[in-house]
């Protein structure tokens, strides 16, 4: 039914993608879904496969800082929860329906500066009929910034198979 919310929804894994261009480093863009959602908040999301894992890399500038010039916090901790979802396109293991996150966890180990990029290594570490769990590190200039851990719900919306 229209204005319900679910035929809006039952097509959500179309409209997620990696673009086909790969840049000289090897990387696919992260296409969001529809522009001016929260996803936009984090420019582009930079994602390359590296055997088991998937390595995400977005840049940072001062709209990400905060008043030490170091990136922001919650950038981070809401840059790990899109990349759990950019690890499962890029090994295409997204399921048809999506997923939800329902738990994001995150060490700090030390500060990332504003104004270069930040790395997250994701690993798939397991997967069950309805969850999908995964972990990671945050990297700047290969220095380790923080680990994480998230779990993700697979879902299924109206008319996925």
């Amino acid at each position: 039914m229209a204005g319900d919310g679910v035929g809006e929804n039952a097509g959500i894994v179309e409209r997620l993608a990696l673009d086909e261009v790969v840049d000289v480093d090897g990387f696919r863009a992260f296409l969001p879904v529809a522009a001016g959602r929260f996803l936009d908040s984090f420019g582009t999301i930079r994602v390359r496969a590296e055997g088991g894992s998937v390595r995400c890399r977005v840049e940072t500038g001062r709209a990400q800082s905060n008043v030490s010039d170091n990136v922001h916090g919650g950038f981070i901790l809401g840059y790990v929860d899109q990349v759990m979802f950019c690890a499962l396109l890029a090994q295409d293991r997204l399921p048809r329906g999506g997923a939800v996150t329902l738990r994001a966890g995150m060490d700090f180990i030390g500060a990332a500066k504003a104004g270069l990029p930040i790395d997250a290594v994701v690993e798939i570490i397991g997967e069950t009929g309805r969850m999908i769990f995964l972990r990671g590190l945050i990297e700047q200039a290969g220095v380790t910034i923080g680990s994480f851990e998230g779990t993700l719900r697979k879902v299924k919306w109206a008319g996925a198979t």
